[in-house]
């Protein structure tokens, strides 16, 4: 099993082998899946398989393995498959220390060294958790933190029987101190935060490198993503890379947003079907939330119109409000929902633009607060909450980059 950088190479494991499983809607024959994980002799798997079949992760018809339909093993697949489409070492997150860790935090809005004993609080299982995007780091001295919710922590601890922690009469972190406190010591060289972030992790777990996938599960995700085009579309997401390229193109020439620049931003990212740039004649509703209320199709291009005449004369004094801005666009675009199809995507790439023309140093949304970030949007029933939760969820993800900032300073000072 591979649990870090610089160890001894993996062998196959039961969360490799139910991954492989697990990840095929139709399932997979014996035969097939000893040949797709290089197994020699197919007659190895089968006590493991049965293991699993025990276990109730998985079921047997004859000799064709596939998913358990039960709550456990659906919670498992969960976390599994955002694990290998966000190439996340799935395997060190079943090791006891990781897990003593997770007992302790998961849950909290957010936590403190005093909420964890000393000896849980281990070098490489930080590491591993902010090399993975999963923790937030408000301060590394004294250290507050906070899980990031996902639907792999989430999986994993349901699956594991982790409950969440509740903290009671806990004063609210306030986001615009954390980032002023942030932003302050990293124009006088933030070799303090550095100093202290080496402390912690140590020099040895700050390289970014091999945090990822191991060779099993490379060859386990390159399996499985021909035969689950439910979790990968592999030409949307190219269609989807050259319309960011294309926006940090046109901000890069002092394009301000307009209509047109809308409608050429969803021409390129729906390239791949026939409704690129064309505004919809009919109702629409968003999927899986029917509270969610958008613009007549009547109103969309006047509404549009306006939106963007706003957006092209916002001047913002400063970052707090480049986010507040950048909230509101987001939330008011899936309001007025212009096209048929494709408006989260064109949503995702207004508010890159308005933050790359801002100078504000993040773009895109990290992997790990997608959850987060579709409640805080389309998963509203009311807009003004979701425009309130969308500032904070900006803020804290403004303060995931500052982060980053953070840990490069400490490599360079580590060296």
């Amino acid at each position: 099993m591979q649990t870090g950088p610089g160890t001894s190479a993996p062998e196959l494991t039961r969360w490799d082998l139910f991954a492989s499983v697990g990840g095929r809607p139709e399932g997979i024959a014996l035969t097939r899946l000893a040949h797709l994980l290089r197994i020699a002799k197919e007659s190895t798997l089968f006590r493991p398989l049965e293991a699993l079949v025990d276990d109730k992760l998985i079921v047997r018809d004859g000799d064709r393995y596939s998913l358990a339909s039960n709550k456990r093993a659906q919670a498992l697949n969960l976390a599994l498959s955002f694990a290998l489409a966000y190439e996340l070492d799935y395997n060190a997150y079943f090791e006891q220390p990781m897990i003593d860790f997770l007992k302790k935090v998961f849950g909290f809005d957010y936590f403190t060294s005093a909420d964890v004993p000393t000896e849980l609080i281990r070098p490489e299982v930080l590491a591993r958790l902010i090399h993975n995007d999963l923790l937030l780091v408000y301060s590394f001295r004294p250290l507050i933190g906070k899980l990031i919710q996902n639907p792999f922590l989430d999986g994993l601890c349901e699956f594991l029987g982790i409950r969440r922690n509740r903290a009671l009469f806990r004063k609210k972190i306030r986001l615009e101190t954390v980032i002023q406190e942030k932003l302050m010591a990293s124009q006088s060289g933030g070799k303090a935060q550095a100093a202290n972030a080496r402390k912690l992790l140590g020099a040895s777990t700050l390289s970014p490198m091999g945090w990822g996938l191991g060779p099993i599960p490379q060859i386990i995700k390159a399996s499985v993503v021909p035969e689950n085009t439910g979790l990968f579309d592999p030409e949307s997401s190219k269609c989807y890379s050259r319309a960011w390229e294309r926006m940090r193109k046109r901000v890069d020439e002092k394009r301000r947003l307009s209509v047109d620049l809308v409608r050429e931003y969803h021409s390129v990212a729906m390239a791949s079907t026939k409704i690129g740039g064309d505004f919809r004649d009919h109702q629409v509703q968003v999927r899986n939330n029917p509270h969610f209320k958008t613009a007549p199709p009547r109103q969309v291009e006047s509404l549009l119109h306006e939106l963007m005449q706003d957006a092209s004369t916002w001047k913002p004094a400063n970052t707090v409000e480049v986010l507040y801005l950048a909230a509101f666009l987001y939330n008011e675009f899936l309001y007025i929902h212009p096209f048929e199809d494709g408006n989260s995507r064109t949503a995702r790439i207004l508010l890159g633009h308005i933050l790359r023309e801002h100078h504000v140093p993040f773009e895109e949304i990290p992997k790990s607060y997608e959850v987060r970030f579709l409640q805080a949007t389309k998963g509203y029933r009311k807009r003004n909450q979701a425009d309130a939760d969308l500032v904070d969820l900006l803020r804290e993800i403004y303060i995931f980059h500052l982060n980053r900032g953070e840990l490069e300073a400490a490599r360079r000072l580590a060296g």
